[in-house]
């Protein structure tokens, strides 16, 4: 596809998706032809089922955060990098709503680095040596679910890569999944 077209192809979907507040309101209209983000995974035969029960609740509540009310004026907000040539509200709207996305997870176990996952060819990694920095996380699934969608970051560190389209949206699930846990939380008198 020439560059030409492919830019007449972000345009045209651009504005058969376009979104737009109605006066006073913060929460954007839904575009039409898409369906809130869901996030399915699938294991090789044989998965730790500790790992696949984690994971199948992570990507239940990062599904939850990328499909809830509160995501896309949430990612609006936030300044990212690396967005493949589309604008800030072309982003939010394509990582919120795109439809159900089954992402192929396998695992690994390396103490040594400092990754906790990685995608290639669609498929996810996680690193099971390193669930003390946030492995198999919702923010984690969020991170990786980015990657599926076609966003990178060119260093694997997140100091050189915090604003980065994998990392923004994966520190916007963890916000506000803790957000969503404190407001449950206080309305039903109980403690996160």
């Amino acid at each position: 596809m020439s560059v030409a077209r492919f830019g007449l192809v972000v345009l045209a979907w651009a504005a058969a998706s376009s979104c737009s507040a109605a006066p006073g309101s913060v929460e954007p209209t839904r575009p039409s032809s898409e369906q809130p983000t869901t996030i399915r995974l699938s294991f090789p035969a044989g998965s730790p089922a500790e790992w696949t029960d984690q994971l199948n609740e992570s990507a239940r509540v990062a599904s939850r955060v990328l499909g809830s009310a509160e995501f896309v004026p949430a990612c609006f907000a936030r300044s990212m990098t690396q967005r493949n040539g589309l604008t800030q509200r072309e982003t939010c709207l394509r990582l919120a709503f795109a439809g159900e996305r089954t992402i192929r997870v396998s695992f690994y176990h390396d103490a040594r680095t400092r990754a906790i996952g990685f995608e290639r060819n669609d498929s996810v990694f996680i690193n099971m040596a390193r669930t003390h920095a946030g492995a198999g996380s919702p923010s984690n699934i969020a991170h990786e679910f980015s990657h599926t969608m076609g966003f990178r970051h060119r260093f694997n560190w997140s100091l050189l890569s915090h604003r980065t389209v994998p990392y923004a949206v994966g520190k916007l699930v963890t916000q506000l999944s803790a957000n969503s846990a404190l407001e449950s939380a206080h309305s039903t008198g109980s403690q996160p």
